[in-house]
């Protein structure tokens, strides 16, 4: 997986407390080794077991960052920088996957992605129909 990400400069208007910034523009990618596997509950029951878990890792730059300044002091610029992406983390995601009917599927999933002190965890549901 890779990013790329790119904000353009701007320019507040309304007094003192302005801010201005220059374009400013940041990359990473990950690679994630792991494993992943279904499971059938049986032949006559409609559901499947999915799980992953793998270990991520994030190269590049892994904190976003811009430099700002107010419109009242042009000449001194700050950086505000954003909560980083972990270098390394681990990646798992389990849910269960009902086959209603030959183009229709419900699912309900756990995601979690645990590293560098942070926690992203995200329950999530799936419907998709083919016609």
């Amino acid at each position: 997986m890779a990013m790329r990400i790119q904000t353009d400069s701007f320019t507040e208007s309304g007094g003192a407390a302005a801010l201005s910034a220059g374009s400013r523009s940041y990359g990473f990618g990950a690679t994630t080794l792991g494993v992943k596997g279904e499971l059938p509950l049986s032949a006559t029951i409609p559901l499947v077991l999915k799980s992953t878990l793998g270990r991520r890792h994030v190269f590049g730059d892994v904190t976003p960052n811009a430099d700002l300044a107010f419109a009242s002091a042009p000449g001194t610029p700050f950086t505000v920088e954003g909560a980083p992406i972990a270098r390394d983390s681990l990646v798992t995601e389990a849910g269960i996957v009902w086959n209603i009917s030959a183009n229709a599927t419900a699912g309900l999933f756990y995601s979690g992605d645990i590293g560098g002190g942070t926690y992203d965890n995200v329950i999530k549901g799936k419907l998709e129909i083919a016609f």
